[in-house]
């Protein structure tokens, strides 16, 4: 989307409205006017019907969108289901791994919408647990693409997980539940 400050808006609105949102096509969020308050003041928006939170997609902020969206592909099969612009030299893009989104924005970019903003060196100030059917299997895909943190290991809690700091400084945890 480079040379095209003044459209950003309105085509990363678009972008998030269509092609990757099921079900309903909603928002992610939806607001009533009108919550009861509990004795506590605080609203009871089940009990109303009303869903606040239905998915978090977090948005990465990299140098190289194209070189990510790359990874992601070849690592974990990832589908790229919208960007801008269409075509690379991408400034933004949305990648789907099963029922889990990424996006990615570029940091330039994200400076120039947010004016101020403050983008630390090292991205990694989270660890993104993401549940896979077979940890296993990716492990080997990944193992040679990206650095190891933590071979597979089976959790006393239950999970068989792995952990590997993608070439990008993200940390990211690859989980699937034991069979009881």
């Amino acid at each position: 989307m480079r040379g095209t400050c003044e459209k950003r808006p309105e085509l990363l609105a678009r972008a998030l409205r269509t092609g990757r949102r099921k079900g309903n096509g909603r928002s992610s969020m939806a607001v009533s006017p009108r919550v009861e308050r509990d004795a506590s003041g605080v609203g009871d928006m089940r009990s109303q019907g009303v869903m606040m939170f239905r998915k978090v997609a977090p948005m990465l902020l990299v140098e190289d969108v194209d070189r990510v969206v790359r990874f992601y592909r070849e690592v974990s099969g990832a589908k790229l289901s919208a960007s801008l612009p269409e075509t690379p030299p991408f400034e933004w893009a949305s990648l789907e791994l099963g029922e889990v989104e990424l996006m990615f924005w570029d940091k330039e970019a994200a400076r120039k919408e947010y004016p101020g903003l403050v983008i630390p060196e090292n991205p990694a100030s989270f660890i993104a647990y993401i549940y896979v059917d077979d940890v296993d299997v990716l492990y080997e895909r990944v193992k040679g693409m990206a650095e190891v943190l933590m071979a597979p290991v089976d959790q006393f809690y239950g999970i068989r997980e792995f952990t590997i700091r993608d070439p990008f400084g993200f940390i990211l945890t690859f989980a699937q539940e034991k069979a009881s």
